[in-house]
């Protein structure tokens, strides 16, 4: 439910508006391109639109005059100048992959086995002899 007045709805608006325009422009833009353009907006009679990367931007330049004039088709405000960011593609994080616990073959039990008894030091040996059982 949106509210018809006060701030969150000039918010939305806003949005609104927003939204209309990049549609509206990237009607003018070829198809391979126009799903690169991912955000539009009017500031002082600039038109200044997002792109995902630095080449996609470099691309939709080169339509400045098709897309400042449905701009002002558009919006009908006084559109002036085309500026072009980037959004840089910031990944979520990425969780740490769970490595998988070392195996201890069975060759290795019986070496550890093996050297366990002939220790001297009885912790040393009792500590190897139950490191030789977790073989799998």
């Amino acid at each position: 439910m949106r509210q018809t007045e006060g701030p969150v709805a000039a918010l939305a608006a806003g949005i609104d508006d927003r939204l209309a325009l990049l549609q509206s422009l990237q009607q003018v833009l070829p198809a391979a391109v126009s799903s690169h353009c991912l955000g539009a907006e009017i500031i002082r009679n600039q038109l200044k639109l997002f792109a995902d990367t630095s080449a996609w931007a470099t691309r939709i330049r080169f339509d400045a005059e098709r897309l400042l004039q449905q701009a002002r088709d558009t919006t009908q405000q006084p559109v002036e100048s085309l500026q072009v960011r980037v959004i840089p593609n910031i990944p979520s994080p990425m969780r740490p992959r769970r490595q998988p616990k070392p195996q201890l073959s069975q060759t290795n039990a019986e070496l550890i086995r093996s050297t366990a008894q002939y220790l001297d030091a009885p912790e040393l040996r009792d500590a190897l002899l139950r490191l030789a059982k977790h073989q799998k």
